[in-house]
């Protein structure tokens, strides 16, 4: 196709636009015509007691980690700034050490008022993968319930999570996932005192 062929089709397709568009606004409205989805007015999502609840957990929080994934127990420290965002998200970045090599994590969580489930995303330095997660929050024993699932060397992984409040600052985190022959391993276990 020659240049000019291919300049003057483009010049074709503008002239169209502009004509159509100018068509478009030029046409009275009718006022009992419904607005376009696009124009209509979005529903405002106001938090619940649910996004409260993740609010307590602002702050800047340190962390004693113990990873047993990789068979012996080992011990790291790291910390975690969580803040909320539109009071509807809580998101933390979390910045330790695992395997002697620096470890990078972001992670947001909220509660989705159609799903009544809580939900969330975790990202880290070691995998391409992103984890989702569902869960609920046990209000007599002050502990979320979560399940993971997330791509490991192609395959997919399934872990549940709890993190036990055993006050207002100190959290503790249990990831379990399934071991050999089904059993089920504690793959990590962080200690949580939040900063004053």
């Amino acid at each position: 196709m020659k240049l000019s062929t291919v300049s003057f089709s483009a010049a074709a397709c503008v002239a169209v636009f502009v004509l159509t568009a100018a068509a478009v606004q030029d046409k009275p409205k009718d006022p009992k015509a419904k607005a376009p989805a696009a124009e209509q007015a979005m529903p405002e999502v106001k938090p619940g007691p649910e996004h409260a609840a993740l609010a307590k957990e602002v702050g800047t929080w340190d962390a004693t980690v113990t990873n047993t994934m990789g068979g012996a127990p080992e011990v790291s420290k790291a910390t975690e700034v969580r803040k909320m965002v539109g009071g509807l998200w809580l998101v933390g970045d979390f910045s330790g050490e695992m395997g002697g090599k620096a470890f990078y994590g972001h992670g947001v969580n909220g509660y989705d008022q159609d799903k009544k489930k809580y939900v969330g995303t975790w990202v880290d330095t070691m995998s391409s993968s992103m984890m989702l997660t569902e869960g609920s929050y046990d209000e007599a024993t002050k502990t979320m319930h979560c399940t993971g699932k997330f791509s490991m060397g192609g395959q997919e992984m399934t872990c549940s999570m709890t993190t036990q409040s055993k006050d207002a600052d100190n959290q503790v985190f249990t990831m379990t996932m399934p071991g050999e022959g089904g059993a089920v391993m504690t793959a990590l276990k962080i200690e949580y005192k939040r900063r004053k």
